[in-house]
């Protein structure tokens, strides 16, 4: 009986007329439908089940806690292994500068460089922090060679000497 009538609809093209005319109303009127079938919220079939889209708070918290639970989790391990990583890279900020200021020393005591590099590393070794033994000797070599210092120091006012 049912393949019989379908059999009728499909010959007589009653099914192709209802899929043209749905579309033409989806396409022009389609504020009417939602006022016909908009009192069809939730469709269940079987296990599956679907509901259209209502008015949802923002500030409602989220049904699924488990996956929130394991995604603010993953969130806090990613903070931690940033921390490290930012902990690592200050350690090794700190060992080049230490380096830097090492290279300036020995480019300072370096006796076969020419006088105004010489002193520009000893004036960049003070910048940097160097103190100690060094510093006083960089201080004599600049009163000695005073036309040079001005110079750097006009180009690179940072490298003042402050004693």
């Amino acid at each position: 009986m049912w393949s019989e009538m379908w059999k009728w609809i499909i010959d007589n093209y009653i099914f192709h007329a209802v899929i043209v005319i749905s579309i033409f109303f989806l396409i022009f009127f389609p504020g009417r439908l939602y006022k016909i079938f908009g009192k069809f919220r939730k469709v269940k079939a079987g296990i599956f089940e679907l509901q259209t889209d209502e008015a949802i708070d923002p500030n409602t918290p989220c049904p699924y806690k488990k996956s929130r639970d394991i995604t603010f989790g993953q969130l806090r391990e990613v903070d931690i292994k940033i921390d490290k990583l930012e902990a690592a890279v200050q350690e090794i900020m700190a060992t080049v500068k230490n380096m830097s200021i090492d290279q300036q020393k020995s480019s300072f005591y370096d006796e076969h460089q020419p006088d105004a590099e010489r002193l520009a590393a000893g004036l960049k070794y003070v910048y940097l922090g160097g103190n100690g033994f060094t510093k006083p000797d960089v201080i004599k070599f600049a009163e000695e060679h005073k036309p040079i210092y001005n110079a750097l120091t006009r180009i690179k006012p940072e490298l003042r000497l402050i004693y």
